[in-house]
């Protein structure tokens, strides 16, 4: 499990009175005992046979008393979202407003009165499904209300508390599936499906087809739609479905049992009777006195340490590793860091005794001390600071994204399904409650778990226009490209880089003069899909350049030694919609103001910005391309004869004056009588 630390954010209470914020202090609000307080039943009504009146409570928690005011003894206490029948209403001896609702109680039905300022009274219709009616009275969206009535109709007394958080499905989506300015967040096993791994941010070599680790090895980053699997609250919520346990509060209440964590161990090194490190107490009893002792579910403390260190145990736990007797049940800290590996860096951070303030009782050198301050650590880090649910210890959408337990985008679904082993079918029929977040504009339905393998792989190598190539690698994420051609018929071809990758939009295509916009599709092994958007632009007289120079096989002569460009360019005009620039021999653009010589290129350009034709330029004479016949070029012409430096191509074509097809002496001869104005070269 991958664990990461932030700093925290605070959560607010109220009661009937205004309410207010709390904000404990490390070490000084850990009771000696936390005071079970039952829940009550949030909607005990079957079928409405006439609308009614429901009081919706809006704070965090409110009491319900035995008379109107608050000086009269509580009742039962309830939560933010319970909603209760209304019967009337009264006043108390300051003339405040409090309703008479009933609420069931520990089995029981209670008459009482809650004060009006704890929430609103709002009208539940008989008309149609009343279970339904109150789920939308709660703000519940119809996408959720469906599922949830599921649930509801097989355990009846669960409680589903709306966390409208009013963010943007996308929003959420990408700042949870590794932004850049946070890669990383979301990491899944290395070794999962090529659909749950991302290919952004660097993560997939597509060259050599291997996946980036992190976090000492084992993790790569998870992709966006299994990032989207597991944030939709949604996925989760159904008929038979443990892992709608992602939602469940994590305070400790009356529905835990030391049984209910026998049966959550079972088959573990902490189940009773194994001793794998030789212990000599039971585990069940431990966890269930930490959790009722800090406010912490056991339950949640027994999955927590099933998840980390896993049902064999591990290091983090045996008390043999170099560090000795330090445990660290919860794999807290345990992120690579200061050349440590994970586990490492955990029992590091547990072996230490910081200075001054001490709430987590460290270092950890007893076993009990490790799971009583592991069991702190997440109540004031974690459940006291509003991440009270396995979700948002994952996702911790209301605070930033910052501050998130575990980066493994599967790990809290896994602790979820481990939570769910301790409530049996007697458990089940407790009241519990189960906080789901919404997000606006989300989805019309649940996003799926995506199912592709194989190489994700659907980059090309190149795109051919029968003999034009267009190289693809040069930019591995590039999908848009441009090209010109004068035939009306182009067999179209492309090379994959993977040879598993399939390709569609090939082969002959007839084009229409002008712009013709194409799209080659390639689809991965594992069935991702990439296009490739091809713009051709089909000009017939592509070669219809009109110029007062000598014009043959691409190559431009005739022209006078010391011709400017500006000049040159007088003699030259291009075919209609085309454009024309000049390319020094570097490939760097030229000024009207610079001199044309020998390897200048003229480029011919179409309204798409592709090449439609290059000419080269060629003087006689002017073998090093400056425009210009002097010395320089002498020289050259020497060095090639006397074989020092060999000229070729164009340069060779400019040394050769006489065109008899070599470079020799007689060409020597006539670069210096032009030198010395004896007689000149013909262009």
């Amino acid at each position: 499990m991958l664990c990461l630390l932030f700093i925290p954010s605070t959560a607010a209470l109220a009661d009937e009175t205004a309410p207010g914020e709390t904000d404990p202090q490390p070490g000084d609000y850990f009771p000696a005992e936390a005071i079970s307080i039952p829940l009550a039943s949030p909607f005990t009504y079957g079928v409405v046979t006439e609308d009614m009146d429901l009081f919706v409570v809006n704070w965090e928690s409110a009491n319900v008393r035995k008379a109107p005011g608050t000086e009269n003894p509580i009742g039962a206490k309830v939560r933010k979202w319970h909603s209760f029948q209304v019967l009337g209403e009264d006043k108390d001896s300051e003339g405040k407003t409090w309703y008479k609702v009933l609420v069931e109680w520990e089995g029981e039905n209670f008459t009482g009165y809650i004060a009006a300022t704890m929430g609103s009274v709002t009208r539940l219709s008989a008309a149609g499904d009343s279970y339904e009616n109150y789920l939308t009275l709660l703000s519940f969206p119809p996408s959720y209300t469906a599922r949830l009535k599921e649930v509801h109709a097989q355990y009846p007394r669960w409680f589903f508390i709306p966390n409208n958080t009013g963010l943007d499905w996308s929003y959420v989506l990408s700042e949870e599936a590794n932004p850049d300015h946070r890669v990383g967040i979301s990491l899944i096993s290395i070794s999962s499906p090529s659909s749950h791994k991302s290919t952004r941010n660097n993560n997939y070599d597509w060259y050599t087809n291997t996946w980036k680790a992190y976090d000492s090895g084992g993790w790569t980053l998870a992709s966006d739609e299994i990032v989207a699997y597991y944030l939709d609250p949604r996925n989760f919520i159904g008929a038979g479905d443990d892992r709608i346990f992602l939602f469940l509060n994590l305070s400790f209440d009356g529905s835990q049992t030391v049984e209910g964590i026998r049966a959550l161990v079972k088959g573990s090194f902490m189940e009773e009777g194994k001793a794998r490190y030789g212990e000599t107490f039971s585990y069940p009893e431990v966890l269930y006195q930490v959790g009722q002792q800090v406010g912490v579910s056991p339950y949640y403390l027994a999955a927590s340490i099933r998840q980390e260190v896993g049902s064999n145990g591990s290091g983090s736990v045996s008390g043999t590793t170099r560090y000795g007797a330090i445990y660290n049940y919860y794999n807290i800290q345990a992120y690579a860091r200061n050349g440590l590996p994970p586990m490492e860096a955990g029992l590091d951070w547990a072996s230490q005794r910081p200075s001054g303030s001490n709430p987590y009782d460290r270092p950890w050198n007893e076993r009990q001390k490790a799971l009583l301050g592991g069991a702190k650590y997440f109540a004031y880090n974690y459940v006291d600071r509003g991440q009270n649910t396995l979700y948002l210890k994952k996702f911790n959408v209301m605070g930033g994204f910052t501050h998130q337990y575990m980066t493994n985008v599967t790990g809290a679904a896994s602790e979820a399904k481990n939570i769910a082993k301790a409530y049996d079918s007697e458990s089940r029929g407790n009241i519990l409650s189960f906080d789901i977040p919404i997000y606006t504009d989300m989805p019309a339905e649940p996003c799926p778990q995506p199912t592709g393998n194989g190489s994700p792989n659907n980059r090309l190598r190149s795109i051919s226009l029968g003999d034009q190539r267009l190289d693809c690698l040069t930019d591995i994420d590039k999908q848009d490209y441009v090209a010109a051609t004068n035939r009306g018929t182009v067999n179209i071809s492309a090379q994959t880089l993977d040879s598993k990758a399939t390709v569609e939009g090939l082969g002959n295509i007839k084009l229409t003069p002008g712009d013709n916009n194409l799209v080659i599709t390639v689809k991965a092994e594992n069935g991702a899909l990439r296009e490739y958007r091809l713009n051709v632009y089909y000009q017939e007289d592509v070669n219809g350049l009109q110029t007062d120079y000598k014009l043959e096989d691409g190559i431009l002569s005739g022209i006078e030694p010391g011709t400017k460009l500006a000049d040159f360019l007088e003699k030259i005009k291009a075919p209609d919609q085309s454009s024309m620039k000049m390319l020094k021999a570097d490939g760097s653009q030229m000024s009207s103001g610079d001199v044309v010589g020998t390897g200048n290129q003229l480029i011919l350009t179409a309204p798409n910005g592709s090449e439609l034709a290059r000419y080269s330029l060629l003087i006689y004479g002017d073998v090093n391309g400056d425009g210009v016949i002097d010395i320089f070029d002498y020289v050259g012409v020497r060095n090639h004869i006397i074989q020092t430096s060999l000229l070729e191509k164009l340069k060779f074509m400019a040394g050769d004056i006489n065109s008899d097809g070599s470079v020799d002496v007689f060409d020597l001869v006539g670069i210096r009588n032009h030198i010395i104005e004896f007689s000149k070269i013909n262009q």
